[in-house]
C-alpha cells in the first residue's frame, strides 16, 4: 500500500481548490492545486505501469477526497478492472469515524464494505470519549472555530496528522482480502 497522502486532495488545498463535478481539476490558478493534481496524476501513471503485472493494489482515500473522481483514476478503474468500496475506519479500531473509499484490483476488498448506522455512530462516539478520558494527553483531531463571518467551522488540531495512520486491524483486513484472492497452493509433500 502506497501513495500520496490524502491531505493533497483534502486538507492542503481545500480552502482554494474549488473542485466540483464540473471542474474536477479545481482552480488551477493556485500552485498547491496544480501540485496536488500533478502528484496524483503521477501516482496514477505508476499504478498503470504495474497493474498488468499482477500486483495487488489498494488505494485508500477519505470519502471527501476528489482523488478517485479524477478522469485519470476513472480510466485506471476501467483499464485495471478495479473495484471501489466504502468503509468506515472506526470499524477497524481507528480513533475517528472517518468514512473512506478503497480502490483495488482485488474483488475480495468488497468484504470490507461497512455501513454506519445511527446505533454504530453512538457506540463509536462513546468509545472515543471513554478512550480519550483514560489518556494522560487526550487527542484533539479537530475543533470548532468561529469564522470571520460569524458562522462555525472546523480546524485541525495538534493530533490531526496521526488520523492518517492505519490501525493494525485495518491492515490485517486488507491483508486477508489479498489472501482470499490468492490461488490455492498445492500441498507440499
Amino acid at each position: 500500500m502506497a501513495g500520496p497522502p490524502c491531505s493533497l486532495m483534502v486538507n492542503a488545498c481545500q480552502s482554494v481548490h474549488r473542485r466540483s463535478e464540473w471542474r474536477l481539476e479545481g482552480d488551477t490558478r493556485w500552485f498547491k492545486v496544480r501540485m496536488s493534481n500533478r502528484i496524483w496524476k503521477n501516482f496514477a501513471v505508476v499504478l498503470k505501469a504495474i497493474i498488468h503485472r499482477g500486483v495487488f493494489i489498494c488505494v485508500e482515500q477519505p470519502a471527501q477526497s476528489w482523488a478517485l473522481k479524477q478522469e485519470y483514476f476513472r480510466e485506471l478503474i476501467k483499464i485495471g478492472n478495479m473495484t471501489t468500496t466504502t468503509t468506515w475506519m472506526a470499524f477497524y479500531n481507528h480513533d475517528l469515524l472517518k468514512a473512506t473509499h478503497l480502490l483495488s484490483n482485488c474483488r475480495a476488498i468488497q468484504s470490507m464494505r461497512k455501513v454506519m448506522t445511527k446505533k454504530d455512530r453512538k457506540h463509536f462516539n462513546a468509545r472515543f470519549e471513554k478512550r480519550n478520558r483514560r489518556r494522560a494527553n487526550p487527542r484533539v483531531y479537530h475543533s470548532v472555530v468561529q469564522k470571520r463571518d460569524g458562522s462555525k467551522g472546523w480546524q485541525g488540531g495538534p493530533h490531526l496528522a496521526s488520523s492518517a495512520e492505519y490501525t493494525s486491524s485495518f491492515c490485517l483486513a486488507v491483508y486477508q482480502c489479498w489472501l482470499e484472492a490468492q490461488p490455492a497452493q498445492p500441498a507440499q509433500p
